[in-house]
Protein backbone atom coordinates (compact mmCIF):
# COMPACT_ATOMS: atom_id res chain seq x y z
CA UNK A 1 0.00 0.00 0.00
CA UNK A 2 3.01 2.34 0.11
CA UNK A 3 3.46 2.54 -3.93
CA UNK A 4 3.07 3.40 -6.88
CA UNK A 5 4.67 7.09 -5.65
CA UNK A 6 2.93 9.99 -6.12
CA UNK A 7 3.76 13.33 -7.01
CA UNK A 8 1.61 15.80 -5.02
CA UNK A 9 2.16 19.57 -5.41
CA UNK A 10 0.74 20.95 -1.88
CA UNK A 11 -0.92 24.68 -0.59
CA UNK A 12 0.68 26.24 2.39
CA UNK A 13 -0.14 24.78 5.32
CA UNK A 14 0.54 25.00 9.15
CA UNK A 15 1.32 21.70 10.91
CA UNK A 16 2.12 21.71 14.74
CA UNK A 17 5.34 20.94 15.79
CA UNK A 18 4.20 18.58 18.53
CA UNK A 19 1.47 15.88 19.01
CA UNK A 20 -1.74 17.25 20.74
CA UNK A 21 -0.90 16.89 24.37
CA UNK A 22 -3.89 15.14 27.07
CA UNK A 23 -3.70 18.50 28.44
CA UNK A 24 -4.63 20.36 25.85
CA UNK A 25 -7.44 17.38 24.70
CA UNK A 26 -8.59 17.35 28.46
CA UNK A 27 -9.39 21.68 28.29
CA UNK A 28 -10.90 21.59 25.11
CA UNK A 29 -13.54 18.39 26.24
CA UNK A 30 -13.29 18.59 29.91
CA UNK A 31 -12.00 14.91 30.07
CA UNK A 32 -8.72 13.09 28.88
CA UNK A 33 -9.64 9.50 27.21
CA UNK A 34 -5.74 8.65 27.44
CA UNK A 35 -5.16 5.13 28.61
CA UNK A 36 -1.84 5.85 29.62
CA UNK A 37 -2.58 7.96 32.14
CA UNK A 38 -0.26 7.23 35.04
CA UNK A 39 3.12 5.06 35.57
CA UNK A 40 3.91 2.30 37.84
CA UNK A 41 6.79 1.23 36.66
CA UNK A 42 9.82 3.55 37.27
CA UNK A 43 9.87 6.54 38.70
CA UNK A 44 12.65 7.89 36.83
CA UNK A 45 10.94 7.92 33.38
CA UNK A 46 8.26 10.33 34.60
CA UNK A 47 11.53 12.55 35.81
CA UNK A 48 11.05 12.33 39.19
CA UNK A 49 14.13 11.26 39.95
CA UNK A 50 17.01 10.10 38.40
CA UNK A 51 17.75 6.64 40.04
CA UNK A 52 15.24 4.47 37.70
CA UNK A 53 14.05 3.49 41.24
CA UNK A 54 11.43 0.84 41.09
CA UNK A 55 7.96 1.55 42.73
CA UNK A 56 4.57 0.06 43.14
CA UNK A 57 3.61 3.08 43.37
CA UNK A 58 0.75 4.81 40.49
CA UNK A 59 2.47 7.81 39.46
CA UNK A 60 0.25 10.33 37.28
CA UNK A 61 1.50 11.02 33.91
CA UNK A 62 2.30 14.54 33.18
CA UNK A 63 -0.13 16.79 30.89
CA UNK A 64 2.00 16.83 28.69
CA UNK A 65 2.30 13.17 27.67
CA UNK A 66 0.38 12.99 23.87
CA UNK A 67 -3.41 11.86 24.24
CA UNK A 68 -4.38 8.93 22.68
CA UNK A 69 -7.44 6.11 22.36
CA UNK A 70 -8.61 8.72 20.38
CA UNK A 71 -10.63 7.78 17.70
CA UNK A 72 -10.70 9.09 14.01
CA UNK A 73 -15.03 10.43 14.37
CA UNK A 74 -13.66 12.12 17.99
CA UNK A 75 -11.48 14.31 16.34
CA UNK A 76 -13.30 15.42 13.49
CA UNK A 77 -15.78 16.73 16.63
CA UNK A 78 -13.07 18.17 18.80
CA UNK A 79 -10.51 19.42 16.18
CA UNK A 80 -13.03 20.83 13.65
CA UNK A 81 -16.06 21.31 15.17
CA UNK A 82 -14.82 23.23 18.71
CA UNK A 83 -10.94 24.48 17.45
CA UNK A 84 -10.95 24.75 13.79
CA UNK A 85 -8.42 22.62 12.64
CA UNK A 86 -8.43 19.62 11.09
CA UNK A 87 -6.18 16.54 11.00
CA UNK A 88 -3.18 16.68 7.94
CA UNK A 89 -3.50 14.73 4.95
CA UNK A 90 -1.06 11.82 4.05
CA UNK A 91 0.65 13.79 2.25
CA UNK A 92 0.93 16.79 4.26
CA UNK A 93 1.77 14.69 6.90
CA UNK A 94 4.90 12.77 4.94
CA UNK A 95 5.89 16.31 3.50
CA UNK A 96 6.56 17.46 7.18
CA UNK A 97 7.89 14.12 8.65
CA UNK A 98 10.66 14.11 5.89
CA UNK A 99 11.74 17.93 5.91
CA UNK A 100 13.02 17.50 2.61
CA UNK A 101 14.77 14.74 2.83
CA UNK A 102 14.13 11.65 0.38
CA UNK A 103 15.83 8.66 2.85
CA UNK A 104 14.36 6.26 4.43
CA UNK A 105 13.80 8.23 8.03
CA UNK A 106 14.35 12.17 7.98
CA UNK A 107 17.93 11.41 10.17
CA UNK A 108 18.73 9.24 7.33
CA UNK A 109 19.19 5.28 5.51
CA UNK A 110 20.46 3.64 8.26
CA UNK A 111 19.02 2.78 11.90
CA UNK A 112 22.62 3.77 13.54
CA UNK A 113 21.69 7.06 12.52
CA UNK A 114 18.89 7.26 14.92
CA UNK A 115 20.55 9.38 17.70
CA UNK A 116 17.94 10.88 19.71
CA UNK A 117 15.30 11.13 16.98
CA UNK A 118 12.16 9.73 18.97
CA UNK A 119 10.91 7.31 21.23
CA UNK A 120 10.80 3.65 20.39
CA UNK A 121 10.43 -0.15 21.45
CA UNK A 122 14.39 0.25 22.64
CA UNK A 123 16.65 -1.40 25.74
CA UNK A 124 14.98 0.91 28.38
CA UNK A 125 11.39 -0.52 27.67
CA UNK A 126 12.78 -4.38 27.14
CA UNK A 127 14.21 -4.25 30.60
CA UNK A 128 11.37 -1.91 32.63
CA UNK A 129 8.43 -3.70 31.01
CA UNK A 130 6.29 -6.20 32.65
CA UNK A 131 6.16 -8.44 29.81
CA UNK A 132 8.22 -7.61 27.32
CA UNK A 133 7.10 -8.84 23.62
CA UNK A 134 7.98 -7.82 20.02
CA UNK A 135 11.06 -6.63 18.64
CA UNK A 136 12.97 -4.31 20.59
CA UNK A 137 16.23 -1.69 19.18
CA UNK A 138 18.83 -2.65 22.10
CA UNK A 139 21.43 -0.27 21.22
CA UNK A 140 18.70 2.50 21.59
CA UNK A 141 17.47 3.89 25.45
CA UNK A 142 15.09 6.49 25.04
CA UNK A 143 14.32 6.29 28.95
CA UNK A 144 10.08 5.20 28.67
CA UNK A 145 8.54 2.33 28.16
CA UNK A 146 5.47 3.93 27.14
CA UNK A 147 4.68 7.25 25.28
CA UNK A 148 7.20 10.26 26.21
CA UNK A 149 6.06 14.38 27.08
CA UNK A 150 5.70 15.67 23.59
CA UNK A 151 9.25 17.57 22.09
CA UNK A 152 12.14 16.35 24.35
CA UNK A 153 13.34 14.43 21.45
CA UNK A 154 15.48 15.83 18.59
CA UNK A 155 13.17 17.89 15.80
CA UNK A 156 13.82 16.88 12.44
CA UNK A 157 14.94 20.45 9.90
CA UNK A 158 11.65 21.51 9.71
CA UNK A 159 11.15 21.67 13.55
CA UNK A 160 8.79 18.96 13.83
CA UNK A 161 9.35 16.74 16.67
CA UNK A 162 7.90 12.68 17.24
CA UNK A 163 7.43 11.86 14.37
CA UNK A 164 9.16 8.98 14.90
CA UNK A 165 7.40 6.61 17.75
CA UNK A 166 5.41 8.48 20.55
CA UNK A 167 2.05 7.62 19.25
CA UNK A 168 1.60 7.27 15.46
CA UNK A 169 -0.70 9.83 14.09
CA UNK A 170 -4.08 9.69 12.82
CA UNK A 171 -4.64 11.53 8.98
CA UNK A 172 -7.37 13.29 7.38
CA UNK A 173 -7.79 10.53 4.10
CA UNK A 174 -9.19 6.78 4.08
CA UNK A 175 -6.43 4.39 3.70
CA UNK A 176 -6.11 3.42 0.36
CA UNK A 177 -3.64 2.98 -2.33
CA UNK A 178 -1.99 5.66 -4.12
CA UNK A 179 -3.14 5.33 -7.31
CA UNK A 180 -6.39 7.00 -6.37
CA UNK A 181 -6.74 10.55 -7.13
CA UNK A 182 -6.28 12.87 -4.94
CA UNK A 183 -7.47 16.38 -4.38
CA UNK A 184 -5.53 19.42 -5.60
CA UNK A 185 -3.33 21.66 -2.82
CA UNK A 186 -3.91 18.92 -0.53
CA UNK A 187 -3.26 15.77 -1.90
CA UNK A 188 -6.31 13.88 0.34
CA UNK A 189 -8.01 11.09 -1.06
CA UNK A 190 -11.61 11.82 0.89
CA UNK A 191 -13.59 9.13 2.46
CA UNK A 192 -15.98 7.88 0.52
CA UNK A 193 -17.37 4.75 2.46
CA UNK A 194 -13.95 2.96 3.00
CA UNK A 195 -13.48 0.57 5.62
CA UNK A 196 -9.89 2.29 6.94
CA UNK A 197 -8.82 5.72 7.73
CA UNK A 198 -5.29 6.12 7.53
CA UNK A 199 -2.66 6.49 10.47
CA UNK A 200 1.55 7.64 9.99
CA UNK A 201 4.33 7.80 12.17
CA UNK A 202 4.10 4.28 14.26
CA UNK A 203 4.65 4.54 18.42
CA UNK A 204 6.33 3.85 21.20
CA UNK A 205 5.62 0.23 20.69
CA UNK A 206 7.27 -0.61 17.45
CA UNK A 207 10.90 -0.71 16.43
CA UNK A 208 12.78 2.04 14.14
CA UNK A 209 12.19 0.17 11.16
CA UNK A 210 8.56 0.41 11.94
CA UNK A 211 8.79 4.48 11.85
CA UNK A 212 10.38 4.76 8.42
CA UNK A 213 8.96 8.18 6.87
CA UNK A 214 6.98 6.08 3.96
CA UNK A 215 5.74 3.69 6.64
CA UNK A 216 1.43 3.68 6.87
CA UNK A 217 -1.47 2.01 8.04
CA UNK A 218 -4.87 1.54 8.50
CA UNK A 219 -7.62 1.27 11.33
CA UNK A 220 -11.01 1.89 11.73
CA UNK A 221 -12.63 5.58 12.06
CA UNK A 222 -14.61 4.47 15.16
CA UNK A 223 -11.58 2.64 16.77
CA UNK A 224 -9.58 3.97 19.50
CA UNK A 225 -5.97 3.12 20.51
CA UNK A 226 -3.56 3.60 23.30
CA UNK A 227 -0.44 3.96 20.45
CA UNK A 228 -2.84 6.17 18.12
CA UNK A 229 -3.02 10.10 18.64
CA UNK A 230 -2.99 13.35 16.88
CA UNK A 231 -0.99 16.45 15.36
CA UNK A 232 -3.29 19.02 14.53
CA UNK A 233 -3.26 21.12 11.23
CA UNK A 234 -4.61 23.65 9.17
CA UNK A 235 -4.75 25.31 6.23
CA UNK A 236 -3.18 28.90 5.57
CA UNK A 237 -5.70 31.68 5.08
CA UNK A 238 -5.18 34.14 2.28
Amino acid sequence: MESPIAEVTLAPFFLSKYEMTQGQWARCTGNNPSSIQESWLFKGNLGIDETNEATDQSIPVPEQHPVESVSWNDTKEVLERRLHLRLPTEAQWEYAARAGTTSVYWFGNRVDDFGNAGNVADQFAYDHATLPLGDYDMQINDGYVTHAPVGIYQANAFGIHDVVGNVAELCRDEFENYTKTMLPCTGERPMNGHLFVSVRGSSFKFTIKANRSAGRIGTYPHKAEPTVGLRPARAVDN
